[in-house]
Order: C-alpha cells, then structure tokens, then sequence
C-alpha cells in the first residue's frame, strides 16, 4: 500500500515537473522569438525611417494634423468620425514615425525581417505625399533572355559617352582634323554660327538602359518583360534624351550616354563610362543615372491640374561614405521640384543593398540615381516630369554659379590701391 502511494505520489511530482519545465520552455521559446524580433528591427533601422521635422510631418496623417490644428481654431473639427487622438492611432502613428512599420500593415513587418525581402537595406529619408512607410523602390529584374545587352559595352577608356559614333563628325576633332565649322572642300560655312555652347555641366546616363514602360510596348503585360533592348526610343534611354534636350534650352550644357550594359555588373560598367566622361569633359558636375521603377500606376501616377506626370523617386547609396552629400543633393531636388509641383516627387530612399549599395555615388558629391515613373507610365508623362526636373536643375545650377561669382573677391587694378592711400595721406597733412 505504502509502495502504491509513494509511486503515485512520485508520477504527479514528475508531472508537475514536466508541466513546469514545459511551461518554461514555452516562455524561453516566446521571449527569444521577441529578443531576435526586436534586435532585427533595431539592426536594420540604422538611423529612423522619417529623419527630422520635415520627415514627420510628411508621414503625419492629414486628419491627424486637422485634428491637432483643431485645438487651435475653433470648429476645426467639426464633421463625420471621432477625433484621430485615440490612444490606437497615437500608439500607430509613433510605431510608423520610428520604425517603419505599421501595426495595420503585415507586409511592413515583413519587410524589416525577412531576408531578401523588398525592404532589406532600404530607409526612407523623406517621405513624399502618399508614400507609405514601406514603398520602396521595387526592382524586378529581367526575364533571363532580356539580361544581356544586344551590344558589346565599349571597352574602359573609349573615348565615347553617347554622343556621335566614331565615322561621324566628332563634336570635339582632333588637332589633325579641320577647324570647326569648316567644310570638306575647306571652304567656311556661309550661316550665321550658332552661339557658342554651354559648358557641358550634367551628364546623364542609365545603368539600367533598357528599362522600358508597359504602355510602350506591344503584347508585354508582364513586369520582368518591360524592357526593350533594340529600341531606346522606347527606354528610360528616351527619357535621358529628353531631360537633356529640356536643360540645352534652358543654357545648361548636358551630355548624354545610351550605352548598354549586361545586367549583371551593370554598375561597374556604368563606373568606367562615368570615369570618362569626368576625364574629357572637365566642366560636369552633376552625373544623373535615370532608372524606371518597377512599381505599379497607384505608386508611380501623379494627376495635377487635369495633366499627368511620371512621379520621381530620388535614390542615395549609403555605403558610400560620403553619402550625406549626395543626399543633400536629393533633399535639395526633392523640395524644389515639391515647389514647383506638389506630389510629384515620392521622396528620397536610402539603400544599402543592390549593386554595392553606392550606385557610383561616390565619384562625386553631386551624383543622384533617380527612377522615372513605374512600369505603368507613359513615355508622355515621363517627358513632362523631365521637363519640370531640367528647370529645377537649371535654377540649381545658375544660382550656385551666380553664388560662386559672388563670393570672389574682385581683383583691384594695379596702381589703384597705393594712390588711393597716398591721397589720404596728403589729406591728413
């Protein structure tokens, strides 16, 4: 009996053992799931998805800031629906300012944690009119068959950047050729020569050439097809062209490169063509490489005044050490172009992954990566957001000559100075 007593007694004080290891197993299981959880988030969250005041008021919630306002003006909050300053909404709008996600949106989380996941190595810096927390660029590489170029890049060096093939008339001849403007038979042109050039000051290119939109080409409807390696007439190339010409009537010299790249090391190969360009052309200082997102209409579509435009996403590589000038440069870009119209620029995004997450950045503090639109666009409304951008580009770039002219201090005739102070001393006598 004795026995039968000390053997039950015994099973329910190893139960009672299991269950309590069980139950701290499940604890230990739950808390490391909310350690790794919360050490993902701050590993990737280098610095705040929404830096500064201009950034939290971007992605504060219009009714949120009626509502704020309305503790000021009087009748301000007069209409349908409850006050926004619920504690859910408060606790929700401060998860997104500071992390990057929100509570009503899985994906976010999901795209902080998962690797590979469209949000890896991507901040937003400043957060456009309609831009969610977590609409990153989205890159969808080609189709295999579309990832090699239909021409062999030119090798490093080539004395080419997009302008004229080399049978055709350079635009700079050697010391060998004919002065310019001279004909064949060496008899001078009899038209009134054209004014005299602007220095070639912005250089544009694409890494990316044959990215193309949807509406531009026949039967395509899928994403990774929406490129076009035969026609740049139809590529982000045409667009290049296009904000090129814009800034050439607005006095601003620009040179522009179609080259085509292999997908794969696009980057370094677009390096070598930068590289160059900066050896021959000594006067550029601004190097803007125009990519298409592949993000559809609700992203990329913006409708002002009856008229439609391709939004701008402004894109700084923060492995470059010195990114915080480039980022300058987009900030700059954002708020001026925000000026002239609003909405159409979906803010400025950092990123660490791609390429080598300097996007060839560090060549020059005034090298931007910008993306044109989405898959959905149109070539039309690309050239109207280009036309726009090339005005911006142009009152950036005569407002600092004009501050550099400024700023240097004039050069006094000789000979001015020492009578000026001798007949101040004869005064004084």
């Amino acid at each position: 009996m004795r026995f039968r007593q000390a053997l039950e007694w015994t099973r329910d004080a190893l139960g009672g053992l299991a269950r309590a290891l069980g139950t701290v197993v499940a604890w230990c299981v739950i808390g490391s799931f909310v350690a790794v959880t919360a050490v993902s988030i701050l590993w990737k969250l280098d610095a705040p998805p929404i830096q500064g005041l201009d950034g939290a008021a971007a992605a504060l919630p219009s009714r949120f800031y009626a509502d704020m306002l309305s503790f000021e003006i009087a009748h301000l909050s007069e209409g349908p629906g409850d006050s926004s300053f619920s504690t859910r909404n408060v606790a929700s709008f401060l998860t997104k300012l500071t992390t990057g996600i929100d509570p009503a949106d899985p994906r976010t989380l999901a795209a902080q944690l998962l690797p590979g996941a469209q949000g890896e190595g991507n901040i937003i810096l400043i957060q456009g009119i309609g831009t969610g927390p977590a609409d990153y660029p989205v890159e969808v590489p080609p189709a295999p068959h579309l990832q090699e170029p239909a021409e062999v890049p030119l090798p490093e060096g080539y004395p080419n950047v997009g302008e004229a093939p080399p049978d055709s008339t350079p635009q700079e001849p050697a010391e060998e050729e004919p002065e310019p403007g001279a004909q064949p038979g060496g008899e001078p042109e009899t038209d009134p020569a054209p004014p005299a050039a602007a220095p070639n000051v912005v250089f544009v290119y694409h890494s990316h050439p044959s990215e193309s939109y949807l509406p531009e080409l026949d039967g395509i409807t899928k994403i990774d097809e929406a490129y076009d390696q035969n026609d740049k007439s139809v590529t982000v190339a045409a667009v290049g062209a296009r904000l090129s010409e814009e800034l050439e009537k607005k006095g601003v010299g620009a040179i522009h490169s179609d080259l085509s790249y292999p997908w794969r090391g696009a980057y370094d190969q677009s390096r070598k063509t930068i590289k160059t360009a900066m050896a021959k052309y000594e006067d550029l200082n601004y190097f803007i490489d125009i990519h298409r997102d592949a993000a559809r209409k609700d992203k990329t579509l913006l409708t002002y005044n009856g008229v439609t435009y391709a939004k701008l996403y402004f894109v700084v590589g923060q492995k470059n050490p010195n990114y915080e000038k480039n980022q300058a440069l987009a900030e700059e870009l954002h708020y001026r172009i925000e000026e002239k119209i609003k909405g159409i620029s979906r803010g400025v995004v950092g990123k660490k992954a791609g390429s080598n997450g300097e996007f060839n950045q560090s060549l020059s503090p005034n090298s931007i990566l910008i993306e044109f639109g989405g898959v959905d666009n149109t070539l039309e409304e690309c050239y109207r957001t280009a036309e726009v951008l090339a005005e911006v580009l142009a009152e950036m770039h005569w407002e600092r000559a004009e501050a550099v002219k400024a700023n240097a201090a004039p050069a006094e005739p000789d000979g001015e100075t020492a009578p000026a102070a001798a007949s101040d001393e004869a005064k004084t006598q």
